[in-house]
């Protein structure tokens, strides 16, 4: 059976619910066996159990905090958004969905209680943007090695399924997209595969043995920040797209309050290598840490990675000199400092008189140069003073 396309173009706000792969806004989460996981786990009642944090490539929220309550509140506006929704097609007989049946983009709804037997085939008809969504009037129950399966394009991050009641995954499924139910548990049994997430705003939510991750509309490669005068540059690259908006390039000096410091449109959608820089021409001075945000077309947005840097934003930081005092005929100056900075050297005595003065370009981290003495017609003190655009250093030198 094929059911053909009135297209629904747009995909849902999720909000912060983005980032988390299982969640519960009041009821237990938990785990049982070795389930491997790529995203955020929580519940804003409770502390989910039985998760080995080193197989969540993600967060496991120990308790209720800011971001579960703005996910909580978030997955209520994701469920009225979608039970708002009109649907486009009605399909008959619940209790014998899948078998191979064949669905393309648009809304569909099904009036009871619901039963996916063996194969269900989404068709994006090669359009990648192609939004599914399933709207099931009460629980959601899989077969055994139920199978979703994505055709000509079609993406696990645009296929949603709203659920009034509980959700159960049974064994060794491969099931494709977000779970949204209403007051009803979920239950992934063993050894399913799970493409998207499972969420809920009522009921709880338990795992075994799974392997889940939350399908990205972005696959970064590289994000990577270097300091060189008095700048920041910034450089990242993308192996594929899919409804990329925009990147928002920000910084921070304590890696916790984010600042946006530059907005780069993205390439939509893409299946090679992108490639995206950026200059921060006013870096903060000492540590500072530079993240990647990235943000759909529809507003979801996810934070990519955050990256340390250290930098002096003044010419240099110390000056020395050797030997000091000096009795020979020059005296050596030493300047640590950044690179490609150029800086004025003054040789002074004790009234103010300049005795000798020169610019020099910082060519190393610890830049040496030579100044004369022969000239000088006395012996006694002198300053040295090197001065560059935004800082300046003395040093006094006892000429004998």
């Amino acid at each position: 059976m094929l059911w053909s396309a009135c297209l629904f173009a747009q995909s849902p706000p999720l909000g912060s619910t983005i980032n988390f792969i299982l969640f519960s806004s009041s009821g237990a989460v938990s785990n049982a066996g070795n389930t491997v996981l790529t995203g955020d786990v929580g519940t804003n009642s409770g502390t989910p159990t039985g998760f080995d944090t080193s197989l969540v490539n993600g967060t496991v929220h120990l308790s209720p905090n800011a971001a579960t309550a703005q996910c909580a509140t978030d997955l209520g506006l994701l469920f009225a958004y979608l039970d708002s929704l009109p649907h486009d097609s009605q399909l008959a007989n619940p209790a014998t969905f899948g078998n191979s049946m064949v669905l393309t983009a648009r809304v569909y709804y099904l009036n009871a209680a619901t039963v996916m037997t063996d194969t269900l085939f989404l068709d994006a008809q090669n359009n990648s943007t192609a939004v599914f969504v399933i709207k099931v009037n009460g629980a959601l129950t899989t077969s055994k090695h139920a199978h979703v399966v994505l055709r000509n394009g079609a993406q696990a991050k645009n296929v949603y399924w709203k659920i009034e009641g509980a959700a159960t995954i049974m064994d060794s499924s491969y099931f494709k997209g977000t779970l949204v139910c209403h007051t009803g548990a979920i239950s992934i049994k063993n050894g399913t595969h799970l493409d998207g997430r499972a969420l809920t705003t009522s009921g709880a939510v338990d795992v075994t043995s799974n392997m889940s991750n939350i399908p990205l509309p972005v696959t970064l490669l590289q994000f990577s920040a270097s300091a060189s005068n008095g700048q920041v540059y910034l450089s990242w690259v993308t192996a594929t797209e899919n409804n990329n908006h925009f990147f928002s390039v920000q910084n921070s000096d304590d890696g916790m309050l984010f600042n946006d410091i530059a907005i780069i449109n993205g390439a939509g959608n893409s299946l090679e290598p992108v490639y995206y820089s950026t200059v921060d021409y006013s870096p903060l001075n000492g540590l500072s840490y530079y993240r990647l945000k990235q943000t759909d077309f529809n507003g979801s947005f996810k934070y990519l990675k955050t990256i340390p840097v250290q930098i002096r934003t003044s010419n240099f930081a110390s000056i020395s000199l050797f030997p000091n005092p000096a009795s020979n005929n020059v005296t050596t100056l030493i300047v640590e400092g950044e690179k490609g900075h150029s800086v004025l050297v003054e040789l002074t005595d004790i009234t103010g008189k300049i005795h000798y003065s020169a610019n020099s370009l910082i060519e190393s981290d610890k830049h040496i140069l030579t100044i004369p003495l022969n000239k000088l017609k006395t012996k006694g003190t002198y300053l040295v003073c090197v001065s560059g655009n935004t800082n300046r250093y003395f040093k006094r030198l006892i000429v004998q």
